[in-house]
């Protein structure tokens, strides 16, 4: 059962730091590959340790358009894929403390996970991946 689901999400490109500047204030589509996927009474398996983007938040994204073929499909909006499945998009409106850790071998539900951006299974990897997200935050929104 695990990886049987993706999920695409709607975002709004307030800006664009590499790419295309005709995306700013477009929508796009954000193939942000949570390997989520639900079983017997919505316990929710998961194998890919990053999770949905929440609403009223901004990201950082890093992604690249779907192949060749017509990206306006759906909605009028373009389809892109993240680049990398822990930090394809990193939340720059809740910096700190958003990681969770979890025993991958449990179940969970999408309650039991909202507003959580990173999973581990202990503190050190949450850490790492704290440290990684603020040097990519640093890296390319220096104002912030």
């Amino acid at each position: 059962m695990l990886g049987t689901s993706t999920g695409m999400q709607e975002v709004r490109v307030t800006r664009v730091i590499q790419g295309s500047k005709e995306l700013e204030n477009q929508c796009v589509w954000i193939d942000g590959m949570p390997g989520l996927a639900y079983g017997e009474e919505d316990e929710l398996y998961m194998d890919v340790f990053l999770n949905y983007m929440q609403k009223d938040n901004e990201y950082l994204i890093f992604c690249d358009a779907y192949g060749p073929i017509n990206l306006r499909e759906q909605n009028n909006c373009s389809k892109y894929y993240v680049t990398d499945s822990i930090f394809g998009y990193v939340n720059i409106t809740n910096r700190e403390n958003t990681g969770k850790i979890i025993d991958k071998n449990q179940k969970y539900t999408m309650k039991d996970l909202n507003g959580f951006e990173f999973f581990a299974d202990s503190k050190e990897v949450l850490e790492i991946k704290q440290v990684i997200k603020e040097e990519l935050i640093e890296k390319f929104l220096k104002e912030y």
